[in-house]
């Protein structure tokens, strides 16, 4: 069973917390997307059911956006208010514990750059005209077929 990207990102903060880290809001919404990135690219299966959109700086749950977005460019210092526990499976502690070690040096900017790169499933959904764009679903699909291309890319495509 999927949970909110809520959950998803209480959960990113409490391992945070527990490797002496704390992550600003662009950290928070990138890690948790690429979180579900990895967890559709490798096991077929949502980490959260919210939707992802094409913003102009990448992707971003809008749900988590306005819930962390009170502490602009600071560390969020304390898990998101009234977010119902979630148990997390096996596989998915796996694929967050990995994303956190994978991707521990990046700053919000840099997890930003990553994911709006070109042919990045951002790239394939935002329309790059002028103006602010935002509200452009990004489907599962895309994301899971990136990931799965990224995780091909890195081990092997028999892997």
């Amino acid at each position: 069973m999927a949970h909110t990207a809520l959950q998803v990102a209480n959960k990113i903060i409490a391992k945070g917390n527990e490797l002496g880290k704390q992550y600003t809001p662009m950290q928070l919404i990138k890690l948790t997307y690429i979180a579900h990135g990895w967890m559709l690219g490798l096991f077929n299966e949502s980490l959260f059911d919210d939707k992802v959109e094409a913003w102009k700086f990448g992707p971003v749950i809008p749900e988590l956006y306005h819930q962390v977005k009170s502490y602009r460019n600071s560390p969020i210092t304390a898990p998101i208010p009234d977010v119902g526990e979630s148990e997390f499976k096996e596989n998915e502690l796996k694929v967050i514990d990995y994303v956190l070690k994978a991707y521990e040096n990046f700053d919000g900017v840099d997890l930003s750059r990553i994911t709006h790169a070109t042919g990045t499933p951002w790239d394939q959904t935002y329309p790059h005209g002028e103006g602010s764009w935002h509200n452009f679903n990004i489907p599962n699909i895309l994301i899971q077929k990136h990931y799965k291309k990224l995780y091909e890319d890195k081990v092997g495509a028999n892997a």
